[in-house]
């Protein structure tokens, strides 16, 4: 009995969630779910699609007022996934990022082996995600990095490349396994 009470109060906490962002900002569409704990820096410069539903762990990093993030609608994003936006990244309609995956649009290009961590130079670049793509667990991609609609990634993959529509990607280095069409 204590066990519905608690699973019914946890719902009711993500929907009031959602809701207090979707009032505090106009860039957020209606039927948003937001899990806790979550980590949200620059927030109020995304822009979220309708019916999105984003677990417990989320971490998204704007970088700036010029940061460019869109999620479209009825996408849903699963636990631990830390998203990292300098330049671009855009998530279209009907995609699922599951757990524990990365999405990092800067890269800190070597140059030097005088220089450490951020003081090298940072290169930023566009994430693109089309339509109805799936991206399995563990999977993290890097800036300079599109994946056409209809798409499916496969866990743990390390993706950074242009990935055309209906493709079955997989691997470390992610790799074009065939293209994902009815016969």
């Amino acid at each position: 009995m204590l066990g519905n009470y608690v699973s019914w109060f946890i719902r009711l906490n993500h929907l009031l969630r959602g809701m207090l962002y979707y009032w505090l900002s106009s860039n957020i569409g209606k039927g948003f779910r937001l899990g806790n704990p979550i980590q949200l820096r620059n927030f109020s410069y995304a822009i979220i699609g309708k019916r999105v539903r984003i677990r417990e762990h989320f971490r998204l990093e704007l970088a700036n007022a010029t940061s460019s993030f869109r999620i479209g609608n009825d996408v849903n994003i699963e636990q631990n996934v830390h998203i990292i936006c300098s330049n671009k990244v855009f998530i279209g309609n009907n995609c699922t990022i599951t757990a524990n995956c990365a999405l990092v649009d800067i890269d800190h290009v070597y140059s030097s082996v005088e220089k450490i961590g951020n003081t090298q130079q940072a290169e930023k670049q566009d994430i693109i995600i089309g339509d109805n793509v799936f991206i399995g667990m563990g999977t993290i991609i890097l800036g300079n990095s599109s994946i056409g609609k209809n798409s499916i990634v496969g866990a743990n993959s390390v993706l950074k490349g242009h990935f055309p529509n209906n493709s079955l990607i997989s691997g470390n280095p992610a790799t074009l396994i065939k293209y994902n069409t009815e016969e």
